[in-house]
């Protein structure tokens, strides 16, 4: 497959999945916020997916995450790649002391996540950096993805005046352009998806 193929394919893969992200800061513990693109019509529709929330029923994204400029990056699977889970984890364990280090600018803060789809996830992690941080802060994250070879990375900015969206961004790394997408989301319940669980054993990944 060429390298313009695949980036295609990661981007479709990408610009629909899952979010999960655990324990958020200022959220019940432990606990699990789940989010997805809004679609009004979707066109590929799998086991799990949820019906459109009206703007009456949708729950407001965390306090942490409307009011920061986020990210959200991996170690797991570099370039997109099927990489043993012993290897996937070593690489998570030192992105996360990178994290831990990152100081220029400091996080606001650092929580576990996932993302995931009906027969793909990704453990990983999402920084929350102050608003005026923003450009200085994706600089960063892009550096530490492509320093573990990851094509690119989720940035996720408030929508003004509406605590129930975020626009999520594919911000490309270690890959071109052609993994670039933007999404709208929102806040649901857990989906019902295998990859959905808050631990799944290494060999459903």
């Amino acid at each position: 497959m060429s390298s313009s193929a695949r980036e295609k394919d990661l981007q479709t893969l990408w610009a629909d999945a899952y979010d999960a992200w655990l324990d958020v800061p200022g959220e019940p513990q432990p606990s699990v916020v789940y989010a997805r693109p809004v679609v009004p019509e979707r066109t590929r529709v799998h086991a799990g997916d949820l019906p459109a929330q009206s703007s009456r029923d949708a729950e407001a994204f965390p306090a942490i995450v409307t009011s920061s400029r986020s990210f959200a990056l991996t170690g797991f699977n570099p370039m997109g790649e099927k990489t043993a889970m012993a290897t996937n984890r070593l690489a998570n364990a030192a992105l996360r002391d990178d994290l831990a280090a990152l100081d220029t600018p400091p996080p606001r803060a650092v929580w576990n996540s996932f993302g995931f789809a009906h027969d793909w996830r990704e453990d990983g992690f999402v920084v929350a950096f102050h608003e005026a941080d923003a450009a200085e802060a994706r600089a960063a994250i892009v550096r530490l993805a492509v320093k573990y070879d990851q094509g690119a990375v989720y940035e996720y900015a408030p929508v003004p005046g509406d605590k129930t969206r975020l626009t999520r961004s594919t911000v490309p790394a270690a890959m071109g352009a052609g993994v670039e997408a933007d999404a709208s989301l929102e806040r649901c319940a857990k989906p019902e998806l295998a990859l959905a669980n808050r631990e799944v054993e290494d060999d459903t990944y």
